[in-house]
């Protein structure tokens, strides 16, 4: 499993959309601003 801290940018919707195209569980959480 693989937790991704957004950081509201591309580059982490980008690295998202990898891992899960390689079938990897992935958690995307947001900051808080």
């Amino acid at each position: 499993m693989i937790l991704l801290i957004d950081n509201y940018d591309s580059f982490t919707w980008n690295l998202y959309q990898y891992f899960v195209n390689w079938g990897r569980m992935c958690w995307l959480s947001a900051t808080m601003r």
